[in-house]
C-alpha cells in the first residue's frame, strides 16, 4: 500500500508540475534539484536506496541535477511510478 501511495504521489506531481504554472509564469518542471531530492527522499529513497533495493533499484547514485547520466535508471523509476 505504502508503494501504491508513492507511486501515485510521483505520478500525481508530475502530472501537475507538466501543466501548472506559477504566478511568474514558469512552470514547476523548474523546480530546484533540491526540492526534486527533498521528494525523492521523502517517497522513494526509503526503500529504494543501497541497502535495501528494493525492485532493484537505488536512488543513491541518482545525480538529479544531471538525470542524463543516468537516463535509462531514471526513465524506468518514472515509468514505474507512472503505472503505480
Amino acid at each position: 500500500m505504502k508503494r501504491f501511495v508513492a507511486g501515485v504521489a510521483f505520478s500525481a506531481l508530475a502530472i501537475v508540475s507538466a501543466s501548472a504554472q506559477t504566478a511568474n509564469g514558469t512552470t514547476p518542471l523548474n523546480m530546484p534539484v533540491a526540492a526534486q531530492q527533498a521528494l525523492v527522499n521523502k517517497y522513494c529513497a526509503g526503500c529504494h536506496n543501497d541497502k535495501l533495493k528494493s525492485g532493484g533499484f537505488s536512488w543513491s547514485k541518482i545525480d538529479l541535477a544531471h538525470p542524463d547520466q543516468q537516463a535509462e535508471q531514471v526513465e524506468r523509476s518514472s515509468v514505474k511510478s507512472a503505472r503505480a
